[in-house]
């Protein structure tokens, strides 16, 4: 059964829990969420294939707003609609709204306690993991040619050697994209190759 045939058959709050699950061990930010994705929505549930998962995830990445948000809205949005959308985005922040609720006050003391330091400090290791894994599933789908590659070093010397900051960088990557697919056009050519 195609995942277009299923659709309407994923109940939204089966939607909700899984990025529940999700929000509750998302620790590091919206380039840990993609494995998460994998192994909850790839994996176990087989409602989405990886390169949707991919494709929604990279799509996140060039929009305005939290990574993680974003990439709850596509794919809740692929799996439900509208409300698949808001199911997901629900429950990949709610755990993040309630625990940050709930420690508001207690903060300071949170933070000068060694032991949660500790803890802290393990959990970044797993979070460097799960980037790595990302970035190892999204080399190969970026770069695709020469042209890919060489924006590839390009921004990874002005940003490493040159200092130059992400923000700048985007915008560079939007204007160099828009060039190149311009000029590709003009010659013919529809994709990359």
């Amino acid at each position: 059964m195609t995942t277009e045939n299923k659709n309407n058959k994923i109940n939204l709050f089966d939607i909700f829990y899984v990025f529940l699950k999700i929000g509750i061990v998302l620790v590091g930010g919206g380039y840990v969420i993609l494995p998460l994705l994998n192994s909850e929505i790839v994996e176990k549930k087989r409602w989405m294939s990886y390169d949707d998962i991919l494709d929604k995830y990279c799509l996140s990445q060039c929009i305005p707003g939290i990574i993680v948000a974003n990439t709850a809205l596509f794919v809740g949005y692929k799996l439900r609609g509208f409300l698949g959308a808001i199911a997901a985005i629900v429950g990949v922040t709610i755990s993040a709204f309630i625990t940050i609720i709930s420690i508001a006050n207690i903060l300071s003391i949170i933070f000068n306690n060694i032991i949660i330091n500790n803890i802290f400090d393990y959990v970044n290791l797993s979070v460097i993991v799960l980037i790595l894994i990302t970035l190892k599933d999204m080399f190969p789908k970026c770069i695709v040619d020469k042209t890919t590659f060489f924006l590839f070093v390009f921004c990874l010397y002005l940003i490493l050697i040159l200092k130059i900051t992400p923000f700048v960088i985007i915008f560079i990557s939007i204007f160099l994209g828009f060039i190149v697919s311009l000029i590709k056009k003009l010659k013919g050519v529809n994709k990359l190759q």
